[in-house]
């Protein structure tokens, strides 16, 4: 009977104690790992706005949130380590008092006394660990639930029941680009057209939050527009496997994130197989190639967690190696010349446009900056949703390849081969 109570009372008894602090730890700890992280993020503006304090009294408030929580936890463990404890002991003290008497009686044996009691406290063992998972199920099933949530939400884009196969040639286009972020929310971009061909370099000004990134994004397939398309060699990009999409169309966004290991593993991380004079060859190309000669241990140099022993224009360098390395048809480089001064980031600028001249796979640069776009074929502005061409006054290092001049306002731009 006590055996029984501790396997069902005492796990219930836990429950009911640690139930409303487990349910509400999850959402505490949110709150604190947010405020740290943003503290640890933004400790530089922090700094100079003279906000420190305001920011420690609310990481300090969320954490005696939290401690108050996972206190009023430890007393349903305390309970449940408690009433097991006791739960215990009354079970043995229970066979013991029965079983005396037996002894006494002669119908049990003196030197099994010891040896009944003593099964009687290992059969407990076998309930203990109940009272402390119910103090931990409902703090368990919320966690589950959110993760459910998580998986139950629909994916941005989804892969074609039967994909078709990827061209390997053609040209880039977008045909008419509509995009929102949401229902009754304005469009980002709204009739966007641009075509580009393979062996050109392309260069997408405009102001910060024109919808640039999001172009980057719709290029690989991240997000699907609402009306219009983007389309490789004529087919949709939504009749193709994205992993197809993604092989021949390469993005390197501005925040590329850089991994705690070696700068080896870190460029080669869209082609493993590739080379250590592959490796050196692209760092080279994107204007590392003297400082990776400077590093005592090369290409098996640490970067550090998130990059952190590497300078921000080095990060950005480090993600365009990374593209160059993995290859791909059409290439698109978000921001590569953040975190660079003026004179770097003409000669990364130069080397992407000679990459795309030299090598017939299509670069396209998207920036808010003007200066340094003279190598590249076409500079196009995208303004109030629209693609539109952006004049020059001299002649573009494509015209010297025998391109065609950029294309007029007024039509769809392009940058034929």
């Amino acid at each position: 009977a006590v055996l029984l109570a501790t396997g069902t009372a005492v796990p219930y008894a836990t429950r009911l104690a640690a139930r409303a602090a487990g349910r509400r730890q999850a959402g505490a700890r949110a709150d604190l790992s947010t405020d740290l992280l943003e503290i640890v993020e933004g400790a530089p503006e922090i700094a100079l706005a003279g906000r420190e304090s305001d920011w420690e009294d609310r990481a300090r408030r969320s954490g005696d949130a939290l401690e108050r929580l996972q206190r009023r936890d430890a007393l349903g463990g305390g309970v449940a380590a408690g009433l097991g404890a006791f739960a215990c002991s009354a079970g043995a003290l229970a066979v013991l008092a029965v079983s005396a008497p037996a002894v006494e009686s002669g119908a049990l044996a003196g030197v099994l006394l010891a040896a009944v009691t003593l099964l009687a406290l290992g059969a407990f063992e076998t309930v203990a660990p109940l009272a402390g998972a119910a103090a931990r199920i409902d703090a368990c099933a919320d966690a589950a639930l959110r993760v459910s949530e998580t998986e139950a939400r629909e994916a941005p884009v989804r892969d074609p029941e039967r994909p078709l196969p990827c061209p390997r040639r053609g040209a880039l286009e977008l045909e008419g680009l509509g995009f929102r972020y949401g229902a009754g929310l304005p469009l980002v971009l709204d009739g966007a057209s641009l075509r580009v061909e393979p062996g050109t370099a392309v260069a997408l000004t405009g102001a910060s939050g024109a919808g640039k990134s999001t172009l980057g994004e719709l290029l690989v397939r991240f997000r699907d527009p609402v009306k219009g398309r983007v389309a490789l060699d004529g087919l949709d990009l939504r009749s193709l496997a994205q992993d197809d999409v993604r092989a021949q169309v390469r993005l390197v966004p501005q925040d590329a994130y850089m991994f705690a290991t070696s700068l080896r593993a870190n460029v080669a991380l869209g082609r493993p197989a590739a080379s250590d004079e592959e490796l050196v060859s692209a760092l080279g190309m994107v204007g590392l190639g003297d400082w990776l000669g400077t590093l005592p241990e090369g290409l098996a140099t640490e970067l550090g967690e998130r990059g952190e022993r590497v300078s921000g224009g080095q990060r950005q360098r480090i993600a365009a190696a990374r593209a160059l390395v993995a290859g791909g048809r059409f290439l698109v480089f978000d921001e590569p010349t953040a975190h660079l001064d003026p004179r770097s980031a003409r000669a990364l600028l130069a080397r992407l446009a000679a990459h795309a001249h030299e090598t017939g796979s299509a670069v396209v640069v998207i920036t808010h900056e003007r200066e340094g776009l003279d190598p590249f074929d076409a500079v196009l502005e995208l303004r109030d949703g629209d693609i539109r061409p952006v004049p020059r006054l001299r002649s573009s290092p494509g015209r010297a390849h025998g391109r065609a001049p950029m294309p007029s306002a007024g039509r769809r731009p392009s940058v034929p081969a």
